[in-house]
Formats: structure tokens, sequence, C-alpha cells
């Protein structure tokens, strides 16, 4: 059932994402990650939703957030994929 409710949710977030509804997808990436901290695609999705605000630190931190949480709940690393779109969004506020 938790799953479901994950999937579902990351559905919703990508709608949002893709209608560059920003704030909507901030926020439901958030309730999804407060029932599993693992949940990449979550990340994945803050990241561009923080990149569509201009808002690299939020960038950044996301990305610290998901490596620091699959590090001590799984001990792995962030999917490649998470990993190139941390590296694409960064990018493009490159100083």
């Amino acid at each position: 059932m938790a799953t479901r409710y994950l999937e579902a949710a990351t559905t919703l977030a990508e709608l949002h994402s893709r209608q560059n509804q920003a704030a909507e997808t901030i926020w439901l990436c958030e309730m999804i990650l407060a029932r599993d901290s693992c949940w990449e695609e979550a990340y994945q999705l803050l990241m561009r939703a923080y990149a569509d605000q201009s808002n690299r630190s939020q960038i950044v931190a996301t990305y610290d957030r998901c490596v620091r949480n699959l590090r001590a709940n799984l001990d792995m690393a962030p999917l490649p994929r998470t990993t190139e779109i941390f590296e694409a969004v960064k990018a493009r506020f490159a100083r």
C-alpha cells in the first residue's frame, strides 16, 4: 500500500513539474520523502523544481540530503540518473 501511495504521489508531482508548477511539485515531493526518505524520484523532481525557481542552494542541499539518506539507510550511493540530474541542473547556475 505504501508503494502505491509513493508511485501515485510521484506521478502527480511529475504532472505538476511538467506544468511548471514548482511549488506544488516541491510540496508533493516533501510529502513523499516524509514517508520514504530514500525515494530517489522525489529528489530528482525536487532538484528540477528548485532549478525552475533558480534556487541553486536548494538544488545542492537536496542532492546532499539524498546522498546522506541513501548512505545512512541503505548504505548505497545515488543512482547515476540522480547524479546526472544534479550535475545538469547545477550547471545551469555555474558561476
